[in-house]
């Protein structure tokens, strides 16, 4: 998953940069460090963390709410920030006469995040069921890392029929029901896409 700065927030992408999607609450991002699972960036609002690759972000420390943090340097054990506030006749690049150099411990701003339970060890499409169908039936999947899925529905022709997700999701294990009561009967293949995983599965709609 990458994630490009930018002066209205950041833009989270989930297939090499082919797609993105805006994120950060409006945040204006100047710096941005990966630190573990977590991620720091020096924005208009002080310092702010994300654990979710770039998808939301929350403030560090609140008190610093009304401060603009701007370059961030990181070493082993230490995080060094510029903060204060911006010069009202420069760009928020710049800082005024009260900004200075804060340092904080790497422990105190990038916790250890657990690894959230029952996440799938990897991507998996099931078979739907039931099988033969009539008109509606049900598709189960898995994905093991946050970032975009889309799961079509595609006729013999190769022609989509139906798009029962396009969206960016967490890792975990979801149900979709597919109904094909607008549809034929015949033989209609669905596919699902996560990253660099791709399966396509065939289904039989009888009326």
């Amino acid at each position: 998953l990458l994630v490009g700065s930018s002066r209205g927030g950041v833009a989270v992408s989930a297939n090499s940069g082919a797609t993105w999607s805006e994120a950060g609450q409006n945040l204006e991002f100047f710096s941005i460090r990966f630190i573990g699972n977590n991620i720091l960036a020096g924005t208009s609002r002080g310092l702010c963390r994300s654990i979710d690759n770039g998808l939301t972000w929350t403030p560090v420390d609140t008190a610093s709410d009304s401060l603009f943090t701007g370059m961030l340097a990181v070493t082993s054990t230490e995080l060094f920030a510029v903060s204060g506030t911006p010069h009202t006749d420069l760009p928020r690049l710049f800082m005024g006469p009260a900004s200075e150099i804060v340092r904080a411990p790497i422990s105190e701003v990038t916790p250890v995040i657990e690894p959230p339970r029952n996440v799938p060890a990897g991507y998996e499409l099931s078979q739907n069921y039931p099988n033969p169908f009539n008109p509606t039936t049900n598709i189960e999947y898995r994905i093991a890392d946050v970032g975009l899925v889309t799961l079509k529905v595609y006729n013999v022709l190769g022609q989509r029929v139906a798009t029962l997700v396009n969206k960016v999701e967490q890792p975990g294990s979801y149900e979709m029901q597919f109904d094909g009561s607008n549809l034929a009967s015949g033989v209609y293949f669905y596919r699902l896409q996560a990253g660099m995983f791709t399966r396509t599965r065939k289904l039989l709609l009888l009326k």
